[in-house]
This record gives C-alpha cells, sequence and structure tokens, in this order.
C-alpha cells in the first residue's frame, strides 16, 4: 500500500535531453552547454571543456539558466536540467 502512494513521487533520473528536443541556440551558448554535463560541475572545469573565455562562459552559463536549460547550485557549479 505504501509503495504505491510513494511511487508516484519517487525521484527520476536524471537525464540530460537529446539534442533534438533543444531549441537553436547561437554557437557560443550551444558551446557551453556542450560542455554543461548531468552532474554539477564546477564552472572552471566547464571552461576547460569549452575553451571559450571565462567571461564568455560565464555570460552564457547566465544565459542558459535563464533558458531553464542548465541549473546553478551553490559553489558555481552547473548542471543540465
Amino acid at each position: 500500500m505504501c509503495r504505491r502512494l510513494i511511487q508516484p513521487f519517487a525521484r527520476q533520473p536524471s537525464v540530460a535531453e537529446p539534442a533534438a528536443d533543444l531549441p537553436e541556440l547561437p554557437d557560443e551558448e550551444a558551446a557551453v552547454f556542450a560542455a554543461v554535463t548531468a552532474d554539477e560541475s564546477p564552472v572552471d572545469r566547464i571552461i576547460e571543456r569549452c575553451g571559450l573565455p571565462a567571461h564568455t562562459v560565464i555570460a552564457n552559463l547566465m544565459k542558459l539558466e535563464l533558458r531553464r536549460l542548465v541549473r546553478a547550485f551553490p559553489g558555481f557549479r552547473y548542471a543540465r536540467r
């Protein structure tokens, strides 16, 4: 009985959406989004992965967060939604 009550509220695993379901993004935003994983990553690692200047990555992370494609966590960590 309890299992039937809890099951609808069970947390689903975090899976990145396929690229086909994403809106078209400008080149820099797409590069930053590709560098963000489903797991929390520090901004330094995202900067290393995409190879863009830090100020560009941070600006594009904010844009992606406003588009609700990424989520910000304490300590300048980001993950895909």
